[in-house]
């Protein structure tokens, strides 16, 4: 049955996001360990506050399905925050570390933001 496929659509992608918001705290504390900036260092550990919301939102939603919350490991998320290491390596001491910083938390809240986008149209 199509709708049956749909729904273990969603349920991978749930799995997906879990995992990459769990990968996501981890990345987080490590930019905002990486930048001297007060209001950036601030924004990254506001995003981190907010990633663990998302955490206990998931979490319910899985609960709501009535499975265990189990995430995978997140390739896309996995490469976006390689990508913010090689920045924190690359750049350090440099001026436009903080930068690249932005540039690589914007990589990351894109593919959130698609992430859910793709689970808000598979549960209509």
């Amino acid at each position: 049955m199509p709708n049956e496929h749909l729904h273990e659509l969603f349920l991978d992608e749930l799995k997906d996001i879990l995992g990459a918001e769990r990968q996501l705290l981890k990345g987080l504390k490590k930019m905002s360990k990486a930048t001297e900036n007060s209001q950036l260092k601030k924004a990254f550990d506001k995003h981190h506050n907010q990633t663990e919301g998302q955490i206990e939102r998931l979490k319910e939603v899985f609960g709501s399905l009535g499975i265990t919350a189990r995430g995978k490991t997140c390739k896309a998320m996995e490469g976006l925050l390689k990508e913010a290491d090689d920045i924190i390596e690359n750049f350090e001491g440099d001026p436009a570390l903080d930068a690249a910083l932005i540039s690589a938390a914007q990589k990351v809240e894109h593919y959130e933001i698609a992430s859910y986008g793709c689970l808000t149209l598979l549960q209509s």
